[in-house]
């Protein structure tokens, strides 16, 4: 049998491609709010940087219907510099890979989130001890 690579290459229509990208934000959607209802720690790759671990607290939406996650980042990449143990905001699009941290790592609250916080507006999914709570408050 010959060693050598071979490059597939198939087009796909954009439509098709639009459908995936969405099944695929979909997903880490769904696995977000997972782990917020669980209080599982979460590796994300944001903006196509190194993995960040963050510790999701809310997962919420703007006045311009733009989804976000609010978590505590304990390890990992940071563009700011500040690496660990800070609160960061994060746009669901620029979310471009997101998984449970194996093994499992079940996370406290943090003492500083503030579930009544403004900026997370009327439409959110936030952690509570007994699991996620959803709020629509429009």
């Amino acid at each position: 049998m010959d060693s050598k690579k071979v490059e597939l290459k198939k087009e796909i229509a954009y439509s098709e491609y639009a459908r995936l990208k969405k099944l695929a934000k979909n997903g880490i959607i769904e696995m977000i709010k997972t782990a917020i209802d669980y209080k599982w720690q979460l590796e994300i790759n944001y903006n196509n940087n190194e993995v960040r671990i963050v510790n999701p607290h809310c997962y919420f939406f703007n006045s311009k219907s733009k989804n976000f996650l609010s978590g505590f980042q304990i390890k990992g990449f940071s563009e700011s510099g500040n690496v660990s143990n800070s609160w960061k905001t994060f746009a669901i699009e620029k979310i471009t890979d997101c998984k449970i941290s194996t093994p499992i790592v079940e996370f406290t609250i943090e003492k500083t989130f503030n579930p009544n916080y403004k900026g997370y507006g009327n439409t959110n999914v936030i952690v509570t001890k007994e699991g996620m709570k959803a709020t629509d408050n429009s």
